[in-house]
């Protein structure tokens, strides 16, 4: 789908992938602030996107792992072909001296990895301001803000799924 009024990054990380977080933040924090700046654009939404791949499993380890999390015993008795969860917390962060809340979406699913049979998990990371505040007031001060805080949520997420997803 494409929006003409949106500019999209998708951070991706995981099996013989490496990204430097940080230094890719801080060179598209530079290239939006300048196309602001140039341009005086103000923006309507915001949100940081990561996707981020875990270990390595067979078959049947990652599913033995997610089976506490069904809450419906009988309904995975022939095994499990699919599985996962998702969380939508509303957090608020100060923009412009104001209160601004924010989803922050967590979606944890078991993935194929590219090329071979293995199965791995895939966490989705996804933190944007609320689609029902759309008036256009994010100017480049917004953005360090936005950007800032929304790097925090992240990376905690992100250390928390490297925990679940670290093969045992």
């Amino acid at each position: 789908m494409f929006l003409e009024d949106r500019i999209d990054v998708t951070f991706m990380s995981g099996v013989n992938v490496y990204l430097d977080f940080n230094k890719t933040i801080e060179l598209l924090e530079k290239i939006l602030c300048e196309v602001m700046t140039d341009k005086d654009l103000l923006a309507n939404r915001m949100a940081l996107f990561a996707n981020i791949v875990s270990d390595e499993y067979i078959d049947s380890d990652i599913f033995s792992r997610v089976k506490k999390y069904i809450p419906f015993e009988s309904h995975c008795s022939n095994g499990l072909n699919e599985w996962s969860n998702r969380c939508n917390t509303i957090k608020t962060i100060v923009i412009n001296g104001e209160d601004e809340p924010l989803n922050a979406v967590t979606e944890v699913s078991v993935a194929q990895t590219n090329g071979n049979a293995k199965k791995c998990f895939l966490c989705v990371i996804d933190v944007n301001t609320v689609f029902e505040r759309s008036a256009y007031r994010f100017n480049v001060d917004a953005l360090k803000s936005f950007v800032f805080s929304s790097i925090e949520i992240a990376k905690e997420y992100w250390v928390e799924f490297e925990r679940f997803g670290a093969y045992e």
